[in-house]
């Protein structure tokens, strides 16, 4: 806030930071200085009635405006993002805030890719088109679950903001594709590779026709290609192919929300079309995929150590068997051709072997026509991908 260190702060900056405590975003001096002006008031009287100052140092603090003892320039956490997990996971595990609390939290931040990745949300190492385009990513471990580096998004600047990577819903669209529709198929239907689809002119159980991206159809295709080439058609066909109740077994167990009835999903599932999901739990899902059909729930906290009793509470993960090892290797390898021949060419990266998808959603006609847009605008670009050693969800 000030620019300075704690040791140099005077009287009224330090009313003001205690102040602060019992709100940071209401009494946010930057964007409230009159609410944070009446709380340092406050703050100060409070430290004259019990003697720690006198009448004069009272009035001469209060004196001082806040705008006159802000800092210009707003320090913000490189690690806020990943912070703010830890600190939901620590109330979550243990039911204590770790700012009420004292403790030494042990996490699983990659500082190296955490600091990469930071570049490239801070435009550093990447051209963004403008300041208004969003974003959210999660890296995970692909064999532990860990998760080793988050972004909540750009231009975020206060601790415990919203989280993109973890908190926000948004349909997947096509990234969708491999839990929904060809995961399932491979596990319960014993599909391959090279099961046979027909693009062709379909439609929904209750008659609505749908189209590919493109508005045309390509006829026979394998399995991998229909996948790879992100096609409408044969993905709801996969779909509406397999018990639906196997679906819903299996989208769940690799810990992704739903929308269900009596645990039936409905079609739009198969496009990716339903309430939405988050880069992280996207980035676990996938890793499934990769590490031999273990579901690994993501986690930030190794070990915790209480200052004041030195009790340490140690964390492992939990690590589930939710698909045969066969259902993820054909579908890695599906994915794989997705990056290297498909139309999820943008998740290429030299030098390594990469199974991803991407997925686009758009906006409805009546936000096009009040904005101008063109047809093809896009709403939500995703990416969701793996290598043997990690996993990434990114919107």
């Amino acid at each position: 806030y000030f620019g300075k260190d704690v040791s140099d702060l005077n009287l009224s900056e330090s009313a003001l930071i205690a102040g602060l405590f019992q709100s940071p975003t209401y009494y946010d001096p930057y964007t409230h200085p009159d609410k944070a002006t009446e709380r340092r008031a406050i703050v100060l009287r409070l430290m004259k009635r019990h003697g720690y100052i006198s009448s004069e140092e009272e009035a001469m603090a209060n004196a001082i405006s806040v705008e006159s003892l802000l800092s210009t320039k707003i320090y913000t956490n490189p690690y806020q993002s990943f912070i703010d997990v830890v600190i939901d996971e620590v109330y979550d595990k243990t039911g204590e805030n770790p700012y009420n609390t004292p403790m030494k939290i042990y996490t699983t931040l990659d500082t190296i890719k955490q600091d990469y990745l930071n570049d490239v949300i801070t435009g550093k190492t990447y051209k963004w088109v403008n300041d208004v385009v969003q974003v959210g990513v999660a890296v995970t471990d692909i064999n532990s679950g860990a998760i080793i580096a988050i972004s909540g998004g750009r231009n975020v600047t206060a601790a415990r903001a919203f989280n993109r990577a973890t908190m926000m819903k948004k349909q997947p669209g096509s990234t969708a594709k491999p839990i929904f529709d060809y995961g399932p198929g491979v596990e319960y239907n014993n599909w391959s590779t090279y099961t046979p689809f027909i693009d062709e002119k379909w439609q929904y159980s209750n008659g609505i026709e749908i189209q590919n991206w493109d508005a045309g159809h390509l006829g026979f295709l394998t399995a991998k290609k229909a996948l790879g080439l992100s096609r409408n058609i044969p993905a709801l066909k996969a779909f509406q192919n397999v018990n639906n109740s196997n679906i819903y077994k299996f989208v769940t167990s690799l810990g992704m929300t739903v929308e269900s009835t009596d645990g039936s999903l409905h079609e739009a599932h198969a496009l990716g079309a339903y309430d939405g999901t988050n880069p992280l739990e996207m980035a676990a899902a996938y890793a499934a995929f990769g590490n031999g059909g273990y579901y690994i729930e993501p986690y930030t906290i190794t070990k915790i150590v209480y200052l004041d009793s030195n009790q340490t509470k140690e964390y492992k993960p939990s690590k589930t068997k939710v698909m045969a090892d066969s259902t993820g290797y054909i579908i890695t390898k599906s994915l794989i051709w997705a990056v290297e021949s498909g139309l999820s060419y943008g998740g290429k990266v030299n030098g390594y072997e990469v199974a991803a998808k991407t997925g686009t959603t758009n906006f409805d006609m009546s936000t096009i026509k009040a904005y101008g847009l063109s047809y093809g605008a896009v709403k939500d670009y995703w990416v969701v991908g793996y290598t043997p050693n990690i996993s990434i969800g990114l919107w």
